[in-house]
């Protein structure tokens, strides 16, 4: 790795001098000097402005020849592929395969970020601490020299997952405050761009309103459901991420001591509608999610012994998973939607219940045999 000569062809293919390379990184023209005669070598610190002024990734200023890495990283996950084909998912074995090879594809491509990434997602994909320090590390050194904003995001968003994992609330706190607000994102801006476009084809006026229905749109309705798309996508992720939220916000109000059973009950209720909205268009989607909300108001039922509202619940779900098509679910998330049921905890004191097992037995025969 001579990087020193990298930053000097870089630097003359940019027609910089040393010292207009220097003013920009904030270092003299001599500290410029002394890295390109392989005299002295840039700080770690000094890296990211270096390759913002270079205009190059930081794995080309270290000499990395990215099609070759694109090439490696392409047969790493043709490997994980072929490692994880036909085993259930968290096997532990096949886990620990690929942990391997990804460890090993980064000691032979040491600089780059995507590798690096790879590795700490498989980490934390299990449930050993020690692999979740070990991706603590890579995400912190991806952080450190990638300049690509969205590596950064998506590295920034995984180490705060990470860091809180381990304990690590302040760094993770920290870390979080530098993210972008909900109305800073992609998909907002992505809706908001739209919408400014729909708005000048139907002659609305968003500063100062206006009537809607100005003029009759010139467009058609295959472009309209194009523009659309972006606003869609948008209200797929708010309410997605609405729902996750409501569901640990209720979870955490009962195991807190701060609801009783109503509302506990009526807050698990809300995360339907909410839901809902994500999945508009998606018939078999909406009809999973009722299926699922209503098991989990049997379950917040049962935790207050109410049995008789729990079997209705139950009874409930069982209707909507008649309904489910079960072609677009593969036989493990089939295997363990049933298997909820049956060996979950909380349902031991319904398993002798004739209704239970009327209801159980209902969704055993929707959920198709498994594939021979």
């Amino acid at each position: 790795m001579d990087i020193g000569k990298n930053i000097k062809r870089l630097r003359r293919e940019r027609d910089f001098t040393q010292e207009e390379l220097a003013e920009q990184i904030g270092v003299t023209s001599q500290a410029v000097s002394k890295w390109e005669s392989g005299a002295g070598l840039p700080d770690i610190s000094q890296v990211v402005p270096l390759s913002r002024a270079l205009d190059v990734p930081t794995d080309v200023l270290f000499g990395t020849n990215i099609d070759e890495d694109k090439k490696r990283i392409a047969e790493a996950y043709a490997q994980i592929d072929k490692l994880c084909a036909g085993k259930p998912s968290g096997n532990a074995d096949v886990y620990e395969e690929v942990v391997e090879l990804l460890r090993e594809l980064t000691r032979e491509l040491p600089n780059n970020s995507e590798a690096q990434f790879l590795l700490a997602q498989w980490l934390i994909s299990g449930t050993y601490e020690d692999k979740h320090r070990e991706a603590v590390k890579l995400l912190e050194r991806v952080l450190d020299r990638a300049t690509d904003v969205r590596v950064r995001s998506e590295a920034s968003s995984m180490l705060i997952l990470t860091y809180s994992t381990v304990g690590e609330y302040e760094k993770a706190n920290e870390l979080a405050e530098t993210m972008p607000k909900l109305n800073e994102t992609r998909d907002y801006a992505l809706d908001r761009v739209s919408s400014a476009k729909i708005s000048k084809i139907l002659g609305i006026d968003q500063l100062n309103g206006g009537d809607v229905d100005a003029n009759p749109p010139q467009i058609s309705k295959e472009d309209a459901e194009k523009l659309l798309v972006p606003i869609r996508e948008h209200m797929r992720t708010l309410s997605l991420e609405l729902y996750s939220a409501l569901f640990r916000f209720t979870e955490f109000r009962r195991r807190l001591g701060l609801a009783d059973k109503d509302e506990y009950i009526e807050l698990l209720k809300y995360g339907l509608p909410v839901m809902e909205l994500g999945v508009l268009e998606n018939k078999s989607l909406v009809t999973f999610e009722r299926h699922d909300v209503s098991y989990q108001a049997a379950r917040g039922y049962m935790i207050y012994g109410d049995t008789e509202n729990a079997l209705a619940s139950l009874e409930t779900s069982a209707d909507y998973a008649e309904k489910i098509d079960y072609s677009k679910i593969d036989w493990d998330a089939r295997k363990l939607l049933l298997e909820r049921y049956e060996k979950s905890d909380w349902t031991k004191p319904l398993r002798e219940e004739p209704r239970f097992k009327a209801a159980v037995a209902r969704i055993r025969g929707y959920v198709q045999p498994e594939p021979t």
